[in-house]
């Protein structure tokens, strides 16, 4: 028979060794408590990155249709023979629904009206900017008795202002410029310089950003040159 107090030593270490090696329900709660703050962490990290990518992608995609918008506007004055002082006092080859006329152009093909206010349909954001005219064909030119027809060029337009803005900052110094229909409280500003060759834009969209009440205002300005 072993003797007992060789064996006795031999417990005594496996006891105070499962000892040191477990955890309390206190070490797995607080564990417990750090991963989901961890995890918390990571979530409204990766839901920011991705509403500043969605807001910077609109903001993208806003701009190149600005930058089309500006495309459109440069080719119907460079077939333009008159602008109107006046485009409110125009005829129009379509109805304008009530909205606003901010660039009146006469051409060879029948005149092309701007216009800005409410839109059409519940399709379209805000205030929109809309032409009357005749249509491009796919060749990039307007065909001979194109019929005219009314459409939508851009929307999200910022709402009308109380007072005009005024005409953009890009007109050149000491060059006098005409406000046409008092465009500076719509979101196209649309100044003919004297003499009758430029025409200042500033555009402004309203953006929302995502996840807030807010919105983001993208402005952009040109100086176009007409032809005639």
């Amino acid at each position: 028979m072993s003797d007992p107090s060789l064996v006795a030593p031999s417990r005594g270490r496996r006891a105070a060794g499962h000892g040191a090696a477990g955890f309390s329900m206190v070490d797995a709660l607080v564990s417990a408590c750090l991963g989901s703050c961890l995890a918390m962490g990571i979530l409204q990290g990766l839901l920011a990155d991705a509403r500043i990518t969605q807001r910077l992608s609109r903001q993208l995609q806003e701009r190149q249709n600005q930058a089309r918008l500006f495309d459109l506007l440069r080719s119907d004055l460079s077939l333009a023979t008159a602008i109107s002082d006046h485009p409110e006092l125009e005829s129009p080859a379509c109805s304008l629904a009530g909205r606003q006329a901010v660039l009146h152009l006469s051409t060879a093909s029948g005149p092309i009206t701007y216009s800005v206010g409410g839109a059409p349909s519940a399709i379209w954001r805000g205030q929109v900017l809309m032409r009357c005219g005749p249509a491009y064909g796919l060749d990039g030119m307007v065909p001979e008795g194109a019929a005219a027809g009314s459409r939508v060029v851009l929307d999200g337009l910022r709402q009308p202002l109380a007072q005009s803005a005024g005409c953009p900052a890009l007109v050149p110094a000491g060059e006098a410029a005409r406000e046409l229909n008092g465009s500076g409280r719509t979101g196209l500003v649309v100044c003919l310089l004297e003499g009758g060759n430029l025409v200042a834009f500033a555009l402004e969209q309203a953006l929302p950003l995502p996840g807030r009440s807010t919105t983001q205002t993208i402005r952009q300005e040109q100086l176009l040159g007409v032809a005639f």
